[in-house]
């Protein structure tokens, strides 16, 4: 039987990863002047500069007059995964 105050200190050591999940978005347009009613293409780049593969990413442009097209993958998603890997 082991008296109180005589047992042994527990101590133990844990390594925690502190994920930093991180975008960039980059928006250009084709035209730098443009007049009433000309159509522009927009180029919305997003880059993940974290440390962290992000699943299903996406940008929203809040404007009603927008006509949305279907992206084209620059990089990053090449695959069609729906995740945006690091780098």
């Amino acid at each position: 039987m082991m008296e109180r105050g005589l047992e042994s200190p527990l101590s133990f050591f844990l390594t925690v990863t502190v994920m930093k999940p991180s975008t960039t978005v980059s928006i250009s347009a084709d035209k730098a002047v443009v007049y009433s009613n000309d159509p522009v293409v927009l180029t919305v780049k997003e880059k993940n500069d974290g440390d962290v593969s992000l699943t299903s990413p996406y940008v929203m442009l809040d404007s009603a007059k927008l006509q949305k097209t279907s992206p084209e993958y620059f990089g990053g998603d090449t695959n069609d995964d729906v995740i945006l890997d690091s780098g």
